[in-house]
C-alpha cells in the first residue's frame, strides 16, 4: 500500500526531529550526543557499471539518507528525490532542516553484523521490502528489497553466511569505519557486533563456540586496522553478554557470551553457563585488545 510505504519515511522523519531536539538539549548542558543504528555497507554484485550505480543508489537510500541528517543536517539529495518521484518522501516543514543543521550529532554508535549486496533493477519490477529468514536454514530468505529503476538487493556470492543468511564480513566493518570517517570525520563506538548461532550445551555442561570467537576476533582486528589509519573509535561492545530472546527466532538463535539453559517452550531453570567465548573475551578485555589469540 502506497500510504503505508510513505508512512515508513514519515515516521523516520519524526524520529529525526526528536533526535535533533535531544541533541539540542544535551548540548545545552555540555554533553555529547549521537545516534545508534544498524549499518551495513552495500557492495555491487558485479563490476558492471549498472550494478555499481545500483550499489551507489542503495547506499544513498539505505545508509546516507539516515546519516546525512545527523552529521550534515539535510537529507541525501539523490535518495530524497527518488522518494519524491515515487510519492514516498516525508512531508517536511520549513523549519525542520534548520533544526537538523543547528543540532549536528557528535559521534556515531554502530550496530554492525553484516554487509549487503545490490544489482541493477529494471523500471518495471515490483517494489518489495527486505525479507527474513525465520527458520535458520541457509537459503530460506523470504525476499529481497527492490526499488524499481534504482536497485535490488541480493546475496553476495563471495561471502559465507550464518544459518540465517547474514553475511560474515569483518572487512565490511573496516570499510564502514574508513568510509564514514572520510565522509563525516566523527568518532565511532560499536554498540552491537556478534554472531547469532545454534549453540550446543555438551554433556559436561560446556559450550564450545569457537565460531563466535573467530567472528569477534576478526571484527576486533578490523577495528584495530582502521584505528591504525587514523579512525577514532571510542569503544567496542559485543552483542551480547547473555543469550536473550530474538524477536524473530526466539532462543533458537543465540548471541551471548553466557549460555542461558532454556528453550522457547521450556524455561527450565535458566541456568547461566559461561561459554568458551566468555573466557576468551575476558582475556581480550584484560589485555586491552592486544591479545586476540
Amino acid at each position: 500500500d502506497q500510504n503505508q510505504n510513505q508512512l515508513r519515511y514519515q515516521i523516520n522523519h519524526h524520529m529525526n526531529l526528536a533526535q535533533a531536539l535531544a541533541v539540542k538539549y544535551i548540548h545545552e548542558v555540555g554533553g555529547l550526543a549521537g545516534p545508534a543504528l544498524g549499518y551495513a555497507p552495500v557492495y555491487a554484485r558485479t563490476c558492471k557499471p549498472e550494478d555499481q550505480l545500483a550499489a551507489l543508489n542503495a547506499n544513498d537510500l539505505r545508509n546516507f539518507y539516515y546519516l546525512d541528517v545527523y552529521f550534515k543536517g539535510y537529507y541525501t539529495d539523490a535518495a530524497f528525490n527518488y522518494l519524491k518521484q515515487h510519492q514516498l518522501a516525508p512531508e517536511i516543514f520549513d523549519d525542520d532542516e534548520t533544526l537538523f543543521s543547528q543540532n549536528i550529532s557528535d559521534f556515531l554508535a554502530v550496530n554492525y553484523y553484516d554487509s549487503q549486496c545490490a544489482h541493477a533493477c529494471p523500471e518495471g519490477a515490483d517494489h518489495a521490502w527486505s525479507g527474513y529468514n525465520l527458520t535458520g536454514k541457509k537459503g530460506d530468505m523470504s525476499g529481497f528489497e527492490t526499488h524499481p529503476g534504482f536497485y535490488q538487493m541480493c546475496p553476495n556470492p563471495e561471502l559465507r553466511t550464518t544459518d540465517w543468511d547474514w553475511a560474515i564480513d569483518p572487512i565490511g566493518l573496516e570499510i564502514v569505519y574508513r568510509d564514514l570517517y572520510t565522509r563525516y570525520r566523527i568518532p565511532f563506538m560499536i554498540t552491537e557486533n556478534g554472531l547469532g548461532a545454534r549453540d550446543e550445551l555438551t554433556s559436561d555442561g560446556k559450550v564450545h563456540d569457537d565460531y563466535r570467537i573467530a567472528y569477534l576476533r576478526e571484527h576486533i582486528a578490523a577495528t584495530q586496522r582502521a584505528m591504525g589509519l587514523g579512525v577514532q573509535v571510542l569503544g567496542y561492545m559485543p552483542w551480547s553478554a547473555l543469550d536473550l530472546l530474538s524477536t524473530s527466532n526466539g532462543y533458537n538463535k543465540r548471541y551471548g557470551l553466557i549460555y542461558v539453559d532454556r528453550t522457547d517452550d521450556d524455561p527450565k531453570t535458566c541456568q547461566r553457563i559461561k561459554k568458551d567465548s566468555f573466557n576468551w573475551y575476558k582475556k581480550v578485555i584484560a589485555s586491552n585488545g592486544t591479545d586476540l589469540s
